[in-house]
């Protein structure tokens, strides 16, 4: 793509960077910006980012760690060179649809603590393998997500999300899945289709109960439940490829003596009020 980075635009994103003091960003040597690959901005007062950005089209990682920032411009979603992209914001309520237009993103980070729904557009990026969205404000997942057939890795954290799409089950390629969903109740059976998972987190949320058909799971290597389950699925114990498990229920009285069936196992953590450890426990001399 034709870099359209003009004297004036250069001018206009030093006086940006002098406003905010960002020594980093000022541009002396215009062939160096034009060849700029990574940005990283992080700012505590930064409120705005120049239009200008746009012009960087080179760029490949653009970060933006700005908690006061409350508005993205839409400039920014025309660097389609982009393959890493990474917004972390408190005052931020809304992603512009333009969003959907980053088609050749890896890898997409929110974290936008305040931001109350995402844009459809999101799901346009087919070719994402890594997303993660953390919002206090989020209520509801879309089920557009099971498009997104590449992704390897999900993050979702949320305070008022009580339930996920059952799409989730045709991202097929995941490898890792980190659930951290306070309202959380149940999770869909579909979950457990994904067989190439490797990493699985189901942490700070109301679960009581697992499905049993987490036993599908059998190329899992870590697993980490912090719930308030009453008893763990004893398909959980079928799962011998596990090498990381952590448990943290405080409601959880028993453990399995098939626990003993987990002789991979490399790392066990237990923060539960056990009556008594199994005996099986000691088979695990790795």
């Amino acid at each position: 793509m034709k870099n359209n980075l003009t004297e004036k635009d250069i001018e206009n994103l030093n006086k940006w960077a002098e406003k905010y003091n960002i020594e980093e960003l000022k541009i002396k040597d215009k062939e160096k910006i034009f060849n700029l690959e990574e940005l990283h901005i992080s700012n505590d007062n930064l409120t705005e980012l120049p239009k200008e950005i746009e012009n960087l089209t080179n760029l490949k990682i653009l970060d933006i760690v700005c908690f006061k920032l409350n508005e993205l411009p839409k400039e920014i979603f025309n660097l389609i060179n982009l393959k890493e992209l990474n917004i972390n914001s408190f005052s931020l309520t809304e992603l512009p649809k333009e969003i959907g237009n980053l088609t050749n993103l890896k890898s997409l980070i929110i974290r936008c603590f305040n931001l109350n729904e995402l844009p459809k557009e999101i799901f346009n990026l087919i070719n994402l393998e890594e997303l993660h969205i953390t919002s206090h404000n989020l209520t509801e997942l879309p089920k557009e997500i099971g498009i997104l057939t590449n992704l390897k890795s999900l993050h979702i954290r949320s305070n008022n999300l009580t339930k996920l799409p059952k799409e989730i089950g045709n991202l097929t390629n995941l490898k890792i899945l980190d659930i951290e969903c306070y309202n959380l109740n149940e999770l869909p059976k579909e979950i457990f289709n994904l067989i190439n998972l490797e990493e699985l987190y189901i942490r700070n949320n109301n679960l009581t109960e697992l499905p049993k058909e987490i036993g599908n799971l059998t190329n899992l290597k870590s697993l980490y439940i912090d719930c308030y389950l009453n008893e763990l699925p004893k398909e959980i114990f079928n799962l011998i490829n596990l090498e990381k498990l952590h448990i943290n229920s405080h409601n959880l009285t028993e453990l399995s003596k098939e626990i003993g069936n987990l002789t991979n196992l490399k790392s066990l953590y237990i923060d539960c009020y056990l009556n008594e450890l199994p005996k099986e426990i000691f088979n695990l001399i790795n």
